[in-house]
């Protein structure tokens, strides 16, 4: 990689009818990667703006000691979502920090 730029990655919900990754088309770009998640139940904090670290943070912390103060046993680490492209403004863009629970069941 290049000095001072950290990874990332992207990820695609794809519609209902791709049931299997080989489905799905081939990617052009060799960096691309078809790979199928598991499931599992996640809870979530929406927030609009700009996706910046420190709302991130402020964001996933208040999520887990929620989660924690109400008795649910939530997974380390979290996923960020965003799901507008570039072009929405900022007071109308949707984003989610996700954490996963662990041994979660409905009441």
């Amino acid at each position: 990689g290049l000095p001072g730029v950290t990874s990332s990655a992207m990820q695609f919900v794809m519609e209902g009818r791709f049931t299997e990754v080989n489905q799905l088309p081939s990617p052009v770009d060799s960096r691309v990667l078809r790979k199928s998640e598991k499931g599992g139940v996640y809870a979530a904090v929406r927030f609009s703006g700009w996706p910046l670290d420190y709302e991130v943070v402020q964001n996933e912390r208040a999520l887990r000691d929620a989660l924690l103060r109400d008795g649910y046993n939530p997974l380390p680490g979290y996923s960020l979502a965003r799901y507008n492209e570039p072009s929405v403004p900022p007071m109308f863009r949707r984003n989610e920090v996700l954490i996963e629970l662990h041994n979660f069941t409905w009441p």
